[in-house]
């Protein structure tokens, strides 16, 4: 008997010191872990609120892989707006929700403050500065979760506007490519619809979608540097004829005041002349 209680005992302590090495979890989360391994009683994060943690969990790991598949070309804001939108509904759940744990506290208090690193609060941000620094609200005119749970996407209608140039332009490119013809000059109508497309949109906003930014970029990359291909704009072509204009005066100004100077001079030379003769 004396054994078995000695035995008890050590198993307790070694508990104790375990918890206490670590250094990981607040003081009262570590009464309830002593208090749930010691005497068998509930774990701090239970029922509702261990569901939400775990639904989190899951969401947050989505988004991320998703983030990865479609980091180059980056389509992170169509392609993985869904993961986006459960990850950080489960998030705001448990930092606004009703979920408690077993002692009904609120599911916030029992996970924000689990640990020093604030692991849950650092993914739940880290998971909204992408979405955010991506400027992927501006791909939609809404993108929720309704009461009902229901998922409700709606893109905008220049993000379909966008995507229909841009879908334009690398038809062309293939045809034209796949034909060996020029692509300066048959794609040249898509190229520029694009681009003004895109110039009037940051003019209009001045926040784009990052998916239609990485777009046009890439578009423009193979336009230039691939294709060899080059637009002049309107406005460059009237700076230039100005700039000409200017470069010129000069080459006219000097040698016509030099002429009219020589002239005036040959005929003051000439009334000289006469009077001296007279």
């Amino acid at each position: 008997m004396m054994t078995k209680t000695l035995g008890k005992y050590l198993s307790f302590l070694f508990i104790v010191c375990n918890v206490i090495v670590r250094g990981e979890l607040d003081k009262e989360v570590q009464a309830d872990v002593l208090a749930s391994k010691a005497f068998g009683g509930s774990s701090p994060i239970e029922s509702s609120c261990e569901a939400f943690i775990d639904k989190f969990a899951e969401a947050a790991a989505n988004f991320t892989l998703c983030s990865i598949l479609f980091a180059s070309p980056i389509q992170i804001c169509q392609s993985c707006s869904k993961q986006y939108l459960l990850a950080n509904d489960y998030y705001q759940t448990i930092l606004h929700g009703s979920p408690v744990d077993w002692k009904n506290r609120p599911c916030r208090d029992a996970t924000l403050n689990l640990d020093r690193v604030h692991i849950v609060k650092q993914t739940g941000d880290y998971i909204n500065n992408l979405w955010n620094n991506c400027f992927c609200s501006k791909c939609f005119e809404k993108a929720l979760i309704t009461k009902n749970g229901s998922l409700e996407i709606i893109v905008s209608n220049h993000t379909k506007h966008f995507q229909k140039l841009a879908d334009n332009m690398l038809t062309c490119e293939w045809n034209t490519t796949s034909g060996n013809l020029s692509v300066c000059s048959h794609c040249n109508q898509q190229y520029t619809a694009l681009n003004k497309l895109y110039e009037d949109l940051a003019e209009d906003t001045g926040e784009i979608c990052m998916d239609i930014v990485d777009a046009v970029n890439r578009t423009r990359q193979r336009w230039s540097k691939d294709y060899k291909c080059s637009i002049r704009k309107r406005d460059h072509v009237a700076v230039i004829i100005i700039s000409v204009i200017f470069a010129l005066i000069p080459v006219v100004f000097y040698p016509a005041v030099y002429i009219h100077s020589s002239k005036k001079e040959t005929d003051l030379n000439r009334r000289k002349y006469k009077k001296c003769k007279q």
